[in-house]
């Protein structure tokens, strides 16, 4: 089980990192003093961010269901719990990070489009925490993916 656990975890994880790549409901400054990103480099730090959350994930997914018999499903109440402490706060801590990149100069709209997804999407995961059981993923990160593929954000988008 903890490979049709994980896989449905790293898919949730890499929708929402790029996810997480825009402003989120403040029109004035989501950054810091630094300048902008370019998309090439809000690309390349995405992406990293991303890769990165993928493998705290998939870690801690390997620990958590290390007992599980490899042909038995874990029980529904420990993939919730496991959402719960593991997969939402990260993908929460993926949006966060992200958003905190900024967006390009011109591109403020499709990077928000991209977070508004993923945040409609872990909201929908966290209303139905049995998606991670059954190994699929809330439509809005399907839509996250189409998005952040779109622009670019393939480590983040792949599934």
């Amino acid at each position: 089980m903890v490979r049709r656990v994980t896989p449905a975890l790293i898919v949730i994880a890499l929708a929402i990192a790029a996810a997480g790549c825009g402003d989120d409901d403040d029109s004035s400054s989501s950054t810091t003093t630094t300048t902008a990103l370019t998309k090439t480099e809000f690309i390349r730090e995405a992406n990293r961010i991303c890769k990165q959350q993928d493998k705290k994930i998939e870690r801690a997914s390997q620990q958590f269901f290390a007992d599980a018999p490899n042909d038995e499903e874990p029980p529904p109440k420990e993939v919730a719990q496991f959402g719960e402490k593991t997969v939402f706060p990260a993908i929460q801590d993926e949006i966060d990070r992200v958003e905190a990149l900024g967006a390009p100069a011109g591109d403020e709209d499709q990077v928000k489009a991209m977070l508004d997804a993923a945040k409609s999407g872990l909201a929908d995961l966290e209303a139905h925490p049995d998606q991670l059981e059954k190994g699929g993923i809330a439509s809005s990160f399907e839509e996250y993916q189409k998005l952040a593929s779109a622009y670019g954000l393939d480590e983040c988008a792949s599934g």
